[in-house]
Formats: C-alpha cells, structure tokens, sequence
C-alpha cells in the first residue's frame, strides 16, 4: 500500500436464486498509522525518540508554548502510557543502556541557565543524577559506548556528553559502573555543542564538530581516566549532526544562510578527506549506506553524496519540503524521509520517490524504528514499526513493509534504535527476521 492514509476499492458482485446479478462497489479506509500518542500541542519536541530492547519508546519535550516544564516519557509499543518525569527541558537525544537487568535512559536536562546529566530507571520512571547541575546548556545528542579499563572485570557503558558554556565548555563522561576512581571525568574545551549537532563515539574516543566550526576529538586513556584532546581542526561549518564509519567522521552542516555541505574527515587525525560543494541552505544529519554513500536532509529535499576527493559530487532531489530530520535506510536499498510539512516519504537510492504522504504536523525530530517486539522479543513475520515525533505533540507508530538496514554503516540518527551513536555497537541485534 504505497501511502500511509488512503482506500483500498472493492467490487462485490451476487446472483440471487432467480439469476438477477447485481454488483456494488465501496473504497474502504486503510492505513499504516497504528496508533497516536498525543502529548498536546503545546508541546516541542526536537529530540529523537528512543526505543530500548524492550520495544518501549522513550520520548523528551525541549519546552512548551505554555511555559509548562518539559518531560521525559515512556509508552509501551501498543502505544500505553508507562510514566512520565517532569524533570525540565530536553534537546540532546537520549541513548538507553542497561540496568539490574533492565534498561535506563540516559538524559541532559535543561533549567535555567544550568544542565544536569541524569539517568532514568525504566522500571518506575525515577530519575538518579549523574551530575550536579553546571552552568550553561546541553543541546547535542549524547552518546553512549562500552570502554574495558584496565583491571576491570568486563566493558562498562560509558556516556560521552558536552556541557555549553562559551569558552568554559566541558566534555563529560560518565561510566557509572566503572572502577574506583574512573567513574566520571571531564576536559575543559572553548567551545560547546549546540543543537542539532551530536556526540558520536567509537569506545574510548569521542568526536563532534562544535559551535565554532572546529571537528574536536577527544580520548579516555585505558585508565579510564584522564580525557585528553587528540586534536581540533578546523572546518567552517555548524554541526547538524554526524556519522561515524571505522575510518571516516562524516557530517552534515550549515556555513551561513543559503550555504550547507556534507564533510568527510580522517579520524586519525581530523584532515578533510572530501566535501561536497553547496547544499541548499543546510544538509541534515547524515546517513551512510554499507558502500558509503551518504544520504542527508536539505532544506528543498533530499542529498545523495558519493564521497570522493577533495570535490564530492552529489544529487539533490528537490521536492519543496524542508527535512531537517536525518534519513532513514531501510531494507530494499530504499530511505524514508519527514519532512517540516509533516509528509512521510519512501525513496529509492536513487532518490525517485515510491511515495510521499501526508502523516501529521511538521516533523524536526528524526525518527526511529524498530521490529515487532513481544515482550522485549522479536516476532518474526510481523512487519516493523516507524515512529515520528511531530511539532504537534503526537507520536506515531507507523507500520513499514521495510526494515531498518543493518548491513549499513550509520543507518539512522545515532546509528541505532537505542540512539547510542557509537560504531561499537553491533546491529545484527536489530534486524527483523
């Protein structure tokens, strides 16, 4: 069914026992959305919605039109209410780890002036901060890998996050579980973090662009502890977010009105290995498919990038619709994209258009999906599910024929369902028989 409202017509034809033959036919509503969550329009959501290996999605709002607090949320993936925590303002998308052999999320949560890393226990919505709060803001995803210190007995998660406060920036990292000593640390930098950008991690190292322009990577030692800078290079571009393959950072930006690209640099040492010449306006946060073409939102459409130095060529598809959010690349060498018009669109790689269809209010958070879960189980056979946020305070979970492309390097926003943001990850696990 190539759109996510619409009928499906029907013909009926009869012969009663004199032989007369009638016939009737009807169109019959259909539609992919399974079910609404709504939070009230009042609402803003920017962070991407997360979904934890129990099939549970864990939203944020970063504030509301009525100057009421912003939460964080929990519904189950029948689309029930779980809990909810007033905690305050949340931009910075939220990776979910393990806990006590459940899940807990891991949220930046915006006051007045101040942020404090927190996490919530998934079990009854309780929230256990992790950081006192620090002055200034936290907008960029956070990101969240595994890293194994010396003398330690297995890997533990750690959190990568970047406090905001001008030239009083802070990277910070958390491993609640780590040894005596190397449970949490941090490196003074000059600049922040700001939003859409993201944190991406490979284990012990931690790479953003920040918002100065500047690609900054960072590296905990096998201690655990300290953090120091591996280097800071500079690139002309505001983050709007990034992917991570095991030799290339990539990222979408914006270098003033009118003017965007997609970068590639060396994880090595940050060199620019290729860019793309202009983007309309701004290039989303990136995707890259398993032969590394890139795929990004722009303000017009949609970008495919084939990388290639130093002038990486590339094919915009211009269709009117603004799509801040990152792509999705799913099963059938087909993305799906949402828009700032509130259409949900299936594309093939060639980015022509299998359908685009109207879904609900403008979509700025990037969306996620996840297979059918039973229980925190995959049921094989049962299609997966696409859920978006939308500027209107509503969650959908829309059914997809397609599933997320686990052979990809970075399939979607943060890479995984979990919203890590880490290439240590291993995304077999996701991948819907």
């Amino acid at each position: 069914f190539d759109l996510v409202r619409g009928k499906v017509f029907a013909e009926v034809s009869g012969k009663d026992e004199a032989g007369n033959i009638g016939k009737a036919d009807a169109g019959i509503p259909v539609t992919r959305v399974r079910w609404v969550f709504d939070y009230g329009s009042s609402f803003h959501f920017r962070a991407a919605p997360s979904v934890g290996r129990t099939g549970n999605i864990y939203v944020a709002s970063s504030e509301s039109l009525n100057n009421e607090t912003g939460f964080v949320a929990a519904v189950t993936s029948e689309g029930v209410k779980l809990w909810r925590n007033d905690l305050g303002s949340v931009r910075a998308s939220m990776p979910v780890g393990e806990f006590d052999g459940g899940e807990r999320v891991f949220v930046a949560v915006e006051q007045p002036g101040t942020c404090t890393i927190a996490r919530i226990i998934v079990a009854d919505g309780g929230s256990l901060g992790l950081s006192g709060p620090g002055t200034g803001s936290c907008e960029g995803a956070l990101a969240l890998s595994e890293t194994q210190a010396t003398g330690e007995q297995g890997p533990v998660e750690t959190l990568y996050a970047v406090l905001n406060n001008g030239a009083s920036s802070q990277v910070q990292v958390f491993r609640p579980e780590g040894k005596s000593g190397s449970r949490s640390t941090q490196i003074d930098i000059n600049e922040g973090l700001n939003y859409p950008g993201a944190v991406v991690t490979s284990g012990f190292q931690a790479h953003f662009v920040g918002s100065l322009g500047n690609f900054s990577s960072y590296a905990l030692s096998s201690e655990g502890i300290p953090m120091t800078e591996r280097f800071v290079q500079p690139v002309g571009l505001a983050s709007t977010g990034a992917a991570l393959t095991d030799s290339t950072f990539v990222m979408g930006g914006s270098a003033g009105p009118g003017v965007g690209a997609v970068f590639g640099a060396r994880v090595t040492d940050g060199g620019t290995e290729w860019r793309t010449s202009n983007i309309v306006n701004q290039a989303s946060s990136p995707v890259v498919a398993a032969d590394g073409v890139v795929f990004a939102g722009t303000n017009v459409g949609l970008a495919r990038v084939a990388p290639a130095a130093p002038v990486a060529p590339f094919v915009e598809a211009t269709f009117g619709e603004k799509v801040m959010a990152s792509p999705v690349l799913v099963s059938g060498q087909q993305l799906y994209s949402a828009g700032m018009t509130g259409k949900l669109g299936l594309w093939t790689r060639n980015l022509t258009p299998v359908w685009v269809s109207p879904v609900g209010a403008a979509f700025e958070a990037s969306p996620n999906m996840d297979c059918a879960r039973d229980g925190g189980a995959i049921v094989p056979g049962r299609p997966p599910t696409l859920y978006l946020l939308d500027k209107g305070g509503k969650l959908y979970s829309v059914v997809s024929d397609l599933a997320l492309d686990t052979s990809a390097a970075w399939p979607r926003y943060q890479r995984d369902p979990l919203n890590r943001g880490t290439t240590t990850a291993d995304l077999t696990e996701f991948a819907c028989p």
